[in-house]
């Protein structure tokens, strides 16, 4: 659950964050992916690359971080905070181009919205056989190209 500064969680009247000009935000993030981790593991300044209704995307000098509900599933551009899976970014007012700023521990997104990583569990791929051969690996890979396109959402950069 978000902490607060002086209001409570979302709005439950929309669902989504609050509303430009709102108080800021706090969510801790709980599980972050390797590539995010070493993303957000710099200070530094940034912007909101994307928004979709239940993630959105920072563009920061390292790299690319999707903060996201516990559905947006781990990933390692993913950090997956203790949000309602009927958050709504869009409607929040969170825009493309938003500041970011980053202190190596948190991070400000748009001047409302506070994310801390400090605790977070690191996801990591699980590592593969290594007595696999090369046909079985590319049996494995086709395998999951099928399942990719089959499962990938309609919104988001998923499908990419």
């Amino acid at each position: 659950m978000p902490m607060k500064t002086e209001v409570s969680a979302l709005d439950p009247a929309r669902n989504s964050p609050p509303m430009p000009g709102s108080l800021s935000f706090r969510y801790p993030v709980r599980l972050v992916g390797e590539n995010a981790l070493r993303t957000l593991g710099r200070s530094g300044a940034g912007e909101v690359f994307a928004v979709f209704r239940r993630s959105f995307y920072l563009r920061m000098e390292e790299g690319l971080v999707c903060i996201g509900p516990p559905s947006i599933g781990a990933g390692p551009l993913n950090a997956i905070c203790a949000l309602p899976e009927n958050v709504d970014w869009e409607a929040s007012g969170l825009r493309q181009g938003s500041r970011v700023r980053n202190t190596g521990g948190r991070v400000l997104v748009g001047e409302r919205f506070e994310f801390s990583f400090g605790g977070a569990d690191v996801w990591r791929p699980a590592m593969h056989a290594p007595d696999w051969s090369g046909a079985e690996m590319a049996a494995g890979l086709s395998r999951l190209a099928e399942e990719a396109e089959r499962r990938a959402p309609g919104e988001g950069l998923g499908r990419l």
